[in-house]
């Protein structure tokens, strides 16, 4: 409902069994997504804002008005590969999306201000994965410029590239079927003999 602003702490932390969260853009108030709130739901593979793309899984979508998602909510959720930040995310937590094995992240025209990334004193802890695949889609020229200048996102610069979010590049993945963590080849342009 439209009332709630909070998806509290580990509130659906452990369900092992929660495949799909669907949550109406047009109604949604949620400003925070809680610590651990979605923790190690291993068979979480679309979260959607009420907009449903195709048949596409392994995606997660979040309202415009989230705001902040705080430690751990979305750490040990596997099948979640492709993330679509809201505009007016402001903060983001440690280990908010870590323990994926491949993860794209895709930073819409509209979030001009780079989010906080929490950092406990002078060291900035990474809330993506730690040892898996990461690239960072940033849709302009200029606001990859800004991220890579903003000291909380300059440890991902090797990661950023310039692309727009394209639903087509993002695989089916019925959930049925077992989830292939092997990051899609990385295309370089053709060399051609001169």
């Amino acid at each position: 409902p439209s009332s709630v602003t909070y998806i509290d702490t580990d509130v659906f932390e452990d369900c092992t069994n929660l495949s799909e969260v669907s949550i109406n853009e047009s109604k949604s108030n949620i400003e925070t997504i809680g610590i651990d709130a979605f923790k190690n739901c291993q068979s979480l593979n679309y979260v959607s804002k009420g907009v449903i793309v195709g048949n596409k899984y392994g995606s997660l979508r979040l309202p415009n008005s989230v705001k902040t998602i705080k430690d751990g909510a979305f750490e040990g959720c596997g099948r979640i590969s492709y993330i679509y930040f809201p505009d007016k995310l402001s903060r983001i937590g440690h280990k908010s999306f870590s323990k994926q094995s491949w993860t794209h992240i895709y930073i819409p025209e509209n979030l001009t201000t780079p989010p906080t990334i929490k950092s406990d004193q002078f060291l900035i802890t990474n809330p993506f994965n730690e040892n898996g695949y990461l690239r960072i889609h940033i849709p302009s020229s200029k606001l990859l410029n800004t991220y890579k200048n903003t000291f909380s996102w300059m440890r991902f610069e090797e990661y950023m590239i310039l692309s727009t979010p394209d639903d087509s590049d993002i695989p089916v993945i019925k959930p049925d079927n077992p989830f292939d963590p092997t990051p899609p080849p990385i295309v370089t342009d053709p060399i051609i003999p001169v």
